[in-house]
């Protein structure tokens, strides 16, 4: 009896081990197929240097700049500041024109700058107020209007 009853626990466990295998392997299947879609994820564009850099290169230009370059601001609209260094001809060559651009619209092809001035929709020290949600924002004009934007970047 004591043969038996090892016989029909080794024979038990066994079968428990084949299918704990099986799980086992199913699960090893499983995490390399998860690997392999987080590995196809793409990232999204970075709206600086898709959107960013071309407008801020356009200006540049038209700014007769000597640079520019581009940096997150921080704030919680992600904000960019654009600071076109000197200008080659018309201006002091150590002039900095500065300009706040804000992703707020882009599903509706609108980018919008901040103004430089403030309104009173968050108290102070309120997350709001802390994360610029006060910065007036507004849209910048299109590029077909590039004596508009150089009117708002060199009174910035």
């Amino acid at each position: 009896m004591l043969k038996e009853l090892l016989k029909e626990f080794n024979e038990e466990c066994n079968k428990v081990e084949e299918e704990n295998n099986f799980v086992l392997d199913q699960l090893r299947m499983i995490e390399e197929i998860k690997l392999q879609l987080r590995e196809s994820i793409k990232s999204s564009p970075d709206w600086t240097k898709e959107v960013i850099e071309p407008i801020a290169s356009l200006i540049s230009k038209k700014l007769d700049a000597q640079s520019f370059t581009i940096n997150r601001v921080g704030d919680m609209r992600e904000s960019v500041k654009v600071s076109f260094i000197g200008e080659k001809s018309n201006l002091d060559s150590k002039r900095v024109y500065e300009l706040v651009l804000v992703p707020e619209k882009l599903e509706d092809n609108i980018i919008h700058y901040k103004t430089g001035k403030t309104v009173e929709r968050y108290d102070v020290n309120t997350i709001g107020a802390i994360g610029g949600l006060n910065d007036e924002i507004m849209p910048l004009p299109s590029t077909d209007n590039m004596d508009d934007i150089l009117y708002i970047v060199k009174s910035m």
